[in-house]
């Protein structure tokens, strides 16, 4: 995993851990809890209303956007789709 990475270059002194804590601090994913600040779709919304994209593709990428989503009330509308071979109920 990237984290395994970050750990190998620390105790190889590729990399000084505030380097590696300044890196992971300032990491974005496309589609990981992504604000959508642009486009049609926005212009058609209240401005209080936000757009947040999310990708969640396992069990644990659910249940973390569900902890943000609970720690940021508002109003949610959620548009889901999953693969055939996904466990639809243990993610919703």
């Amino acid at each position: 995993t990237a984290l395994a990475a970050v750990e190998q270059s620390i105790f190889a002194n590729n990399v000084s851990p505030e380097q590696a804590a300044r890196g992971i601090a300032t990491t974005t994913w496309a589609g990981r809890l992504q604000q959508i600040d642009t486009g049609a779709l926005r212009t058609m919304l209240p401005l209080h209303d936000r757009i947040i994209l999310d990708g969640a593709h396992n069990d644990s990428g659910a249940v973390a956007l569900g902890d943000w989503l609970d720690a940021h009330p508002c109003r949610n509308i959620g548009i889901i789709a999953f693969k055939k071979d996904k466990l639809i109920d243990q993610s919703i």
